[in-house]
């Protein structure tokens, strides 16, 4: 089978699934397929064990056809990263970016050095499983960003106030070019430890960080100035679909941070075109075909995760270890926005409960592709295996079990009262 062959039937697939969800489960959207293409995988894995020929082989070579790596980091992030941007300006990140900098930058170093270290003492120290300081800390890179796309795509369904929605998406969006950044520094001096030096640590964050940004306002001023003269929606839509591909390949070319400039491309158009009314307009053509498009594109990528469990080896050896990587997920991240939190809540003026916003932060900081994408960047090896079975468990924990439960978790109420107050 073709690829295009392969794609339409996973499409079908989803499609079903979708209906099931609607019909029977009532899940979230993501979190359904996520659900149903998980469950999925378990039988046909099963199956296999037990000496059942359902289809698992047949199923495994469909997958191949389609690079996952490459589809999620060449295309799908870059689209759903600047869909969840175009409706998030400066002014929406203004009252709070003091907090969203330092949760997207601090907050990212700090949970990469937590995770290391109790990653190093929990899965070296007690199951022994040939795991370096170095690779402690790679891992921790790995499991350090939370993702927009599974973050954007739970708070539509919560209705937060908009204030902490932009708090919580706009620290996911900006910390994948950080948590990315970070990763291609450890992980060269994985591979070239003897060569890797303090200048080649900057120059990696000056190409990556720097060159992102300027990247990102480049094109996005240039399709700010086409906006602005353009009055049909289909040339709009048009113009900014041709920004995404066009950011994703020179950031490629160029080497620099990829998501990080689709994120400063879409920040800048929503910022830049507050007066012109094809993009401000909600019910715009523009607005309604992103909206469609990242939804989409968002089912399909969450399907493929659950079905990414049919790759994994491992896997049936490490339930014990996921149980404390997750753990050490969720503490590492409680700790490292902490102290964020603990100096931005004043100056945020909001009397919500600490705890509550903490308990947000926490069990909202979903993991989600790009943790799976960084695992995926390792070099072979039965280690690398490892960490991407257990970085796999860790999203999937992240997706269905914090997913479905971020409701009961926190006070939405809590914030509505205390954003009413500060008015």
């Amino acid at each position: 089978m073709t690829f295009s062959q392969v794609f339409a039937v996973l499409m079908m697939v989803a499609a079903i699934f979708v209906f099931i969800n609607e019909r029977f489960l009532h899940f979230p959207f993501t979190i359904g397929l996520t659900v149903l293409s998980l469950g999925f995988s378990i039988i046909l894995i099963l199956c296999e064990l037990v000496g059942i020929p359902f289809g698992h082989t047949i199923f495994l070579k469909l997958l191949t056809l389609i690079d996952f790596k490459t589809f999620l980091l060449e295309y799908a992030l870059g689209f759903l990263l600047f869909a969840g941007a175009i409706h998030l300006s400066s002014r929406d990140l203004k009252p709070d970016r003091g907090l969203i900098v330092a949760l997207a930058s601090l907050g990212v170093i700090f949970s990469t050095l937590i995770y290391g270290v109790l990653l190093y003492l929990v899965l070296e120290g007690i199951f022994h499983i040939g795991l370096g300081w170095i690779d402690a800390f790679l891992f921790g890179a790995i499991l350090a960003p939370t993702d927009p796309i599974a973050v954007i795509s739970i708070l539509r369904d919560m209705k937060l106030p908009k204030r902490l929605e932009v708090l919580v998406s706009g620290e996911s969006l900006f910390n994948d070019g950080v948590s990315y950044t970070l990763f291609l520094i450890l992980l060269s001096m994985k591979l070239h430890p003897d060569v890797v030096k303090t200048g080649d640590v900057l120059r990696i964050i000056g190409e990556e960080i720097f060159g992102g940004v300027l990247l990102g306002l480049v094109v996005g001023l240039l399709i700010v100035f086409l906006l602005a003269r353009i009055r049909e929606d289909i040339t709009a839509i048009f113009v900014t679909v041709a920004s995404v591909f066009f950011t994703i390949s020179a950031a490629t070319t160029l080497q620099v941070n990829g998501p990080l400039a689709v994120v400063i491309v879409g920040i800048t158009i929503a910022t830049r075109v507050h007066d012109i009314e094809i993009v401000c307009d909600p019910k715009s053509l523009l607005n309604i075909f992103w909206e469609m498009g990242d939804q989409i594109l968002n089912g399909f990528l969450f399907m493929m995760i659950g079905f990414q469990v049919v790759f994994l080896t491992f896997f049936e050896q490490l339930w014990l270890e996921s149980f404390f990587v997750i753990g050490i997920g969720i503490l590492g991240r409680y700790l490292a926005v902490y102290l964020p939190v603990l100096i931005y809540r004043k100056r945020m003026q909001l009397s919500c409960n600490r705890w509550n916003l903490m308990r947000l932060l926490t069990w909202g900081g979903l993991k989600g592709g790009l943790t799976i994408a960084l695992a995926l960047q390792l070099p072979e090896s039965a280690l690398s295996n490892r960490i991407q079975a257990l970085s796999y468990m860790v999203v999937i924990f992240s997706i269905v079990i914090q997913g479905s439960t971020i409701r009961k978790a926190v006070s939405i109420e809590d914030f509505e009262l205390a954003l009413k107050r500060n008015r």
